[in-house]
């Protein structure tokens, strides 16, 4: 379902496409990545720098983590779950990126066999 409509979200525009994926890489890959760095930088003997790059980065997991659990008490899953969330948006990015990708191949907007042409969401 995202292959398929993402890109048309974004007005078929790859300037929205690249902002997009440049901020969920932002939003859900920094915060971890800053995370597992700085405390591999802090195993080796960092210092200051390296503990400060590790507590922004597990404060930042932490908050998106924290934000994420109503949503799984909603459907009652483990509050475990929230860790993912970085791995979850990696997914969304990459079916967001394939939708682009489909459409400028020529098989963007695919249902069924059928192409959708841009504009015209009534053919179905």
């Amino acid at each position: 379902m995202v292959a398929r409509s993402a890109y048309t979200q974004l007005r078929y525009s790859p300037a929205l496409l690249a902002g997009t994926l440049v901020c969920l890489a932002w939003l859900y890959a920094l915060p971890p990545a800053a995370a597992l760095g700085g405390l591999a930088w802090l195993a080796a003997g960092g210092g200051a720098a390296a503990g400060w790059l590790a507590g922004a980065g597990l404060a930042g997991w932490a908050a998106m983590s924290v934000s994420f659990i109503p949503i799984l008490r909603l459907y009652r899953l483990s509050p475990l779950r929230a860790l993912g969330l970085p791995l979850i948006a990696l997914l969304y990015a990459g079916m967001t990126a394939d939708s682009g990708r489909r459409y400028h191949l020529g098989r963007g907007g695919q249902w069924k066999g059928r192409t959708i042409p841009p504009g015209n969401p009534a053919s179905l």
